[in-house]
């Protein structure tokens, strides 16, 4: 049984890895993904003459925005979007300190431990 059950849960992940594994759907999803008014997601599109003059334009015409396109991926996040240690308690490998998320290995594989 066990041999079963490791040779068919990853199973579904591989069919479905290959149902969608087709250039042609893949290219069709990103062409579906719209990109403002006249663009969308798909490498031909964004690699287009025309989104490459529009480049062009707004960082000859729009100077403030070009700087904001070129520097937002140098941008840090903010330290409100960071976890804080102080508030996050430090794991403990204590058994005596279970909280009620706590489960034991015996109640999910219904193995008695000897």
């Amino acid at each position: 049984m066990l041999p079963t059950l490791h040779d068919r849960s990853v199973q579904w992940l591989l069919n479905g890895y290959h149902a969608i594994n087709k250039p042609k759907i893949i290219k069709q999803a990103f062409a579906s993904c719209r990109a403002g008014p006249f663009f969308n997601l798909s490498f031909d599109s964004l690699t287009s003459r025309e989104a490459l003059q529009r480049l062009w334009d707004v960082q000859k015409n729009e100077p403030d925005l070009w700087t904001k396109i070129s520097t937002h991926q140098y941008k840090l996040a903010k330290r409100d979007d960071m976890v804080d240690t102080d508030q996050e308690p430090a794991f403990t490998d204590d058994a005596d300190t279970l909280d009620g998320s706590d489960v034991a290995v015996e109640a999910i594989c219904h193995i008695p431990i000897i």
